[in-house]
C-alpha cells in the first residue's frame, strides 16, 4: 500500500460517500440486530456474550478453556470491547458452564474485572447480566458499574453512575443511578440471590424511577428519579469501587434507553431459553426446554402490553424476520427461536413430496398471553435474510413450510415469496402459525434455486487473508469415480480447482478437502461435483466464503487517544478512505502518515477533547469506530 492510497474525504467524493452510507443506512434501517431482536447498534449501546467472541489477547486469539480474558468482544456492532490489559487482573473463560454454553469467572482475590470505554451514554438505561456468585468476598461486590470516563474505578458514591450489586451480609441485589445534579438514588435491598446459581438481573433507569428486576419478577426500585444519569461513557464488569465479583457472568445487554415493557419482557425470555433459567413471571416462551427440542437459539419476538407499550417487528440475530401482526392485541405476545441444527439443505429431511430440498433448521413458537394460554395475534409477515446464499434464487420456487408435529412431511406449504430486494424474501399474510408450531424454508426446484448442497457436510473456512480450507463429508459412496471442485469470484463463471479420487464404494463417513492457497479478497464461491465411473457427473453443492475484511481485521489503537491514533489494516488492503467526524457529525481534518504498508499514524493532539468517530472504507467494506480523544 503506497502513500497515494490514503485520500481524504473531500468535494464531490464527500457528498458522493455520504449519500452511498445514507443509502445503506436507509436499506438497513427497518433491520432488528439487537438482542431478541430488540433495538439495534444505535440504543444496545453494549452486547457482551460469552459464547461469542472471547479473546486471550487482543482480538486475535480466542480464548480456550480455563485461558485468562483479555478482550470481551462487544457484539452491539459500537465495538466498545471489555478490556483489560493487566495479566494479573484478567478473569477466566470455562466453556460448558451453564446450558452447554461458556462463562467468564471473576476472583475477588485477584480483583479482576473488564473494562468498556465509550459508550454512547443517555439519561434513561436498560441493562441486563446473567451472572452466580461462589462466595460474598466485601460489603458489596459489582456486577456492573457505569462511571465517567476519566475516574478509574472509583470509590466516591457519586461517580457510580449506574451500577448493579449484592449485599453481603443478606445476599440480596440492589444498585444505584447517580442524577446528572450529582444526587444518588439507591435501588432498595430486593431479591435474596442463592450462591452457585445462575440469575437474571435487569436494571431500567426509567424517566421517574429507577426499577430492578430478578428472573424477570420485580425485585424493588427507587423512591425516586429525575430522569437524568450522570456520564456513564465506561463499564466496569466484575467490580465497582475496589469490590470485585467472585463468581460467573455469562451475558452483559445495556441499552442506553428505557425500554417498555414489551421489550423487557421479549428479552427475558430471550435470556431464559439461552441459559434454561426459570422465570418468576411472564415465562412465555417454553420451546428452549429440552422435552421441547431445545428451539433456545436465536430468540427473537414481537408483542404488546398496551397501545402505547408494543414491539411488532423483530429479527435478532438470526435471517427470519417476523413483523406486520394485523391482530396484535393486549398481553399478546408471538416468540420464535431454532434448534441449531444445520442450515445446509437436503432431500433427506422430511418433506411434502412437492418440496424438493429443505435446510435442516427448524424454528417454532410460542403464540401466547403472560399466563402463557395461547393467543392468535393474526396475520404476519415472514421475512428470510438470504444474502449469505451463494447460488441463484427465485422467489417463485421457495416454500414456507409450517407443521403442528416437527414431520415436516405433512406440513402447509406457503409460496408466493416476493423479493424485496438484498436478497431478501417475504411470506405475506401468514396466517398458518400457531402456538407450538414449527416452521422452515424449503425449495420446488432444486436446480433452479438449489438450497445449499446435499452432502452430510460441505464447507469452507478462512485460514487467512491468503488461504481458505475446502472440506466436505459423504456417508455413503457406491460406484464414485471423482470429486471436481470448481471456483468462481462471482457464482456465474467456474473454472476448475482441482479433481480429487474418490473412495468408490464405502458405507461410513469419509471427509476430503483442499487446500485454496489463491484465495482473493472478497466473496468467493466453491462447487462441487461427483462424477460416476460410468462418466456420470452430477453436482452435489455450492458454498460460499468470505474473504473480506471484517471488523475485527481493522484495529483502532489506543481507544482514549492523548495525541497519536494508529489505524492497522490487512497488509492485502488497498484504496481506502479514512474520514473522522466529532459527535454532532462535523468532519475534521486528518494529518497522517504510512510507516508501512499497513498502519497509518494520525496526529490528533490538536484535536479537542470528547467522543470522535472514525469510518475506515474501500469498496468493499465500511466499518465505523468510535475513540475518545483526551486531555
Amino acid at each position: 500500500m503506497q502513500n497515494n492510497h490514503f485520500k481524504v474525504f473531500l468535494g464531490n467524493l464527500i457528498k458522493n460517500l455520504v449519500l452511498t452510507f445514507a443509502l445503506l443506512s436507509f436499506t438497513n434501517a427497518f433491520t432488528q440486530t439487537g438482542p431478541a431482536g430488540v433495538g439495534n447498534s444505535s440504543s444496545n449501546v453494549l452486547w457482551l456474550r460469552a459464547d461469542q467472541g472471547v479473546y486471550k489477547d487482543a482480538g486475535i486469539n480466542t480464548a480456550g478453556n480455563n485461558d485468562s480474558v483479555t478482550r470481551w468482544q462487544d457484539m452491539s456492532g459500537n465495538g466498545i470491547h471489555a478490556n483489560q490489559t493487566i495479566a494479573t487482573k484478567r478473569p477466566h473463560y470455562y466453556t460448558n458452564i451453564i446450558n452447554g454454553l461458556p462463562a467468564i469467572k471473576w476472583t475477588a482475590s485477584k480483583g479482576s474485572f473488564l473494562e468498556s470505554a465509550g459508550v454512547t451514554t443517555a439519561n434513561n438505561a436498560s441493562i441486563w447480566v446473567v451472572g452466580s456468585f461462589s462466595s460474598l468476598a466485601s460489603p458489596n461486590p459489582g456486577i456492573l458499574q457505569g462511571r465517567p470516563s476519566l475516574v478509574a474505578n472509583p470509590a466516591a458514591p457519586g461517580d457510580k453512575s449506574i451500577g448493579m450489586w449484592v449485599d453481603q451480609s443478606t445476599a440480596k441485589i440492589w444498585g444505584r443511578g447517580i442524577q446528572s445534579n450529582g444526587t444518588s438514588r439507591d435501588i432498595a435491598l430486593g431479591t435474596v440471590i442463592s450462591s452457585n446459581t445462575f440469575f437474571i438481573a435487569n436494571n431500567i433507569y426509567r424517566s421517574n424511577k429507577i426499577d430492578q428486576y430478578v428472573n424477570s419478577a420485580f425485585s424493588n426500585n427507587t423512591t425516586s428519579f429525575d430522569g437524568t444519569l450522570k456520564s456513564w461513557a465506561n463499564i466496569t464488569i466484575g467490580m465497582q469501587a475496589n469490590e470485585c465479583w467472585n463468581g460467573n457472568i455469562a451475558e452483559v445487554i445495556v441499552f442506553n434507553k428505557e425500554l417498555n415493557e414489551t421489550e423487557r419482557i421479549i428479552v427475558d425470555n430471550y435470556l431464559a431459553a439461552k441459559y434454561a433459567l426459570p422465570l418468576s413471571t411472564n415465562s412465555l416462551y417454553v420451546q428452549g426446554l429440552p422435552l421441547n427440542g431445545k428451539f433456545a437459539y436465536e430468540v427473537a419476538g414481537i408483542g404488546r402490553v398496551s397501545a402505547s407499550d408494543f414491539h411488532d417487528d423483530a429479527q435478532g440475530t438470526s435471517f427470519v424476520r417476523i413483523n406486520n401482526p394485523q391482530d396484535l392485541n393486549n398481553d399478546e405476545f408471538l416468540i420464535w427461536g431454532h434448534n441449531n441444527d444445520d442450515l445446509l439443505s437436503s432431500n433427506l429431511y422430511s418433506m411434502p413430496t412437492s418440496v424438493k430440498e429443505r435446510i435442516g433448521r427448524t424454528w417454532r413458537v410460542n403464540e401466547v398471553n403472560t399466563s402463557g394460554s395461547a393467543v392468535d395475534v393474526g396475520a404476519i409477515d415472514i421475512i428470510w435474510d438470504l444474502s449469505n446464499h451463494p447460488g441463484p434464487i427465485d422467489p417463485n420456487d421457495l416454500v414456507l413450510m409450517i407443521d403442528n408435529d416437527g414431520d415436516f412431511s405433512n406440513a402447509t406449504t406457503i409460496t408466493g415469496a416476493t423479493s424485496l430486494g438484498g436478497r431478501k424474501y417475504k411470506f405475506s399474510g401468514v396466517t398458518a402459525i400457531s402456538n407450538n408450531s414449527y416452521f422452515t424454508l424449503g425449495t420446488l426446484n432444486f436446480k433452479l434455486t438449489p438450497l445449499p448442497i446435499e452432502l452430510l457436510s460441505f464447507s469452507a473456512k478462512k485460514i487467512n487473508l491468503h488461504e481458505g480450507l475446502v472440506q466436505w463429508t459423504t456417508v455413503e459412496e457406491v460406484n464414485n469415480d471423482h470429486f471436481t471442485l470448481y471456483k468462481s469470484t462471482n457464482g456465474v463463471e467456474w473454472f476448475e480447482l482441482t479433481q480429487i479420487q474418490s473412495e468408490g464404494n464405502s458405507h461410513s463417513q469419509v471427509q476430503y478437502e483442499f487446500l485454496d492457497n489463491n484465495l482473493q479478497q472478497g466473496v468467493t464461491y466453491y462447487k462441487l461435483t461427483q462424477t460416476d465411473r460410468n462418466g456420470t457427473e452430477k453436482q452435489v453443492g455450492i458454498i460460499m466464503l468470505d474473504n473480506s475484511i471484517t471488523y475485527q481485521d481493522i484495529r483502532l489503537y489506543p481507544n482514549q487517544v492523548e495525541n497519536e491514533l494508529t489505524i492497522e489494516l490487512p497488509e492485502s488492503s488497498t484504496d481506502f478512505l479514512v474520514m473522522i467526524t466529532d459527535a454532532t457529525g462535523k468532519t475534521s481534518n486528518l494529518v497522517a502518515d504510512f510507516t508501512n504498508n499497513s498502519i497509518l499514524k494520525a496526529d490528533m493532539s490538536s484535536y479537542k477533547p470528547g467522543i470522535y468517530f472514525v469510518r475506515v472504507a474501500n469498496n468493499q467494506f465500511s466499518y465505523s469506530f468510535k475513540i475518545i480523544k483526551s486531555e
